[in-house]
């Protein structure tokens, strides 16, 4: 049993556990590449992404090593292929892969599903019928104008929570902000949120399930699964969502990094500053939106699970606890050292025996190699630096009284 590292809290963790991609053994992460995801997190807009709603919590691993980005990614087949490895099913501690992909995952659930029946008691059905008066206008289910009403504001909402999530514009943002919770207060006082809420809970917990629909969406959702490739890729770093961060000398505290090369490793003067641009790819994963997986009626035959909905500790009987849900790139990697570098520095980074700084990556097939000064350093980048890591809720969570084949 493996037990999870220590997170910094916030908007979501960042644990300084490791992940690897292309590589049999993860390293711990360099004092530079915690630096840089740490400068990263800082600025990271809003909460990411928005997550999925059978997310229960998500944190940000850092790559040790990182990984180069070739310069014309979406045709290097070497480089896509190696992408497969964000398919993989992190492991609780972050040390490696269970060995087993989310492809895996998904094929095993498709031939394990079973669904129950349930009577309902007379209390459910009052709670139920009650619940179907506030949402629905007659046989055919209209819904009724307080559902129309809520459904305005859920959209109107979200649309400001994904503006949000990728703002840079520090003012823009804190308009957006302002506008989410004014909406916020409207969607309570005219919206009937919480009562609203509540109905679509009941009537999602105690109507019958169209069993067949739902197991045919999933199938469907499944037969359409592809891998993260490198035109998800692309579409970012030819795309203008980045955001330039830098840090000073006052924050990095005497931050002191290596140049490593094919023979040697030399120490690199104390940083004055760090500047980089970053960006955030999100890994589409549509079979997570299917409504099979918050549905309260099924189960694995088997006795399996997607996930315990404990991220303390992994079980042998889940398969899917977690995915990663997305990458951050950083380019345009600037260091500026408070002295001269040495001779033998240069002289590394003239005929291109320097592979990487403190764990980032400075070589590669089709990478761009870094530019220097008497005092700095440039990577051109891009470089994959950190996975977002999405922890899954307890799936499935059939209801108690429910009756199997």
């Amino acid at each position: 049993m493996y037990v999870k590292h220590p997170c910094r809290t916030g908007l979501f963790s960042v644990c300084m556990t490791l992940a690897s991609v292309g590589v049999v053994q993860a390293q711990e992460p360099s004092q530079l590449a915690k630096e840089i995801l740490r400068i990263s997190v800082d600025a990271l807009p809003g909460a990411l992404f928005p997550s999925l709603e059978i997310v229960q919590s998500r944190s940000v691993r850092p790559l040790s090593p990182t990984t180069s980005v070739p310069n014309n990614v979406a045709a290097n087949l070497e480089f896509s292929n190696e992408l497969k490895a964000f398919d993989q099913i992190p492991s609780v501690s972050g040390l490696s892969t269970s060995g087993d992909t989310f492809e895996d995952a998904i094929d095993v659930i498709g031939g394990d599903i079973e669904f129950s029946s349930r009577e309902l008691t007379s209390d459910e059905k009052e709670r139920l019928r009650s619940a179907e008066l506030l949402l629905f206008i007659g046989t055919d289910k209209t819904p009724s104008p307080a559902l129309v009403k809520y459904r305005d504001f859920e959209r109107l909402y979200q649309d400001l929570v994904d503006q949000y999530a990728v703002e840079t514009n520090s003012a823009k943002r804190a308009n957006l902000q302002t506008r989410l919770a004014q909406t916020e207060r409207d969607w309570q006082l005219f919206g009937s949120r919480d009562e609203i809420k509540a109905a679509l809970i009941q009537v999602d917990k105690l109507s019958a399930a169209d069993n067949e629909s739902l197991q045919d969406q999933w199938l469907r959702l499944g037969g359409d699964y592809r891998h993260f490739n490198a035109t998800e890729l692309s579409a970012l770093i030819n795309g203008a969502a980045w955001l330039r961060v830098s840090s000073g000398s006052a924050n990095l505290g005497g931050l002191k990094i290596s140049l490593a090369g094919t023979s040697e490793e030399l120490d690199l003067p104390v940083l004055r500053r760090l500047s980089f641009d970053f960006g955030i790819v999100q890994i589409s994963r549509p079979i997570l939106t299917s409504p099979l997986l918050l549905d309260h009626t099924w189960r694995l035959h088997s006795g399996a699970v997607l996930s315990d909905g404990n991220s303390e500790a992994d079980s042998p009987n889940e398969i899917l606890p977690r995915v990663n849900s997305g990458i951050i790139l950083i380019k345009n990697l600037e260091l500026f050292f408070a002295e001269p570098l040495s001779e033998r520095a240069l002289d590394s980074l003239s005929n291109g025996s320097s592979e990487s700084i403190d764990g980032v990556h400075l070589v590669g097939p089709g990478v761009s190699a870094p530019a220097y000064q008497d005092q700095s350093i440039t990577v051109p980048g891009p470089v994959i630096v950190a996975t977002v890591v999405d922890e899954l809720k307890k799936i499935p969570d059939p209801d108690v009284g429910r009756e199997w084949p």
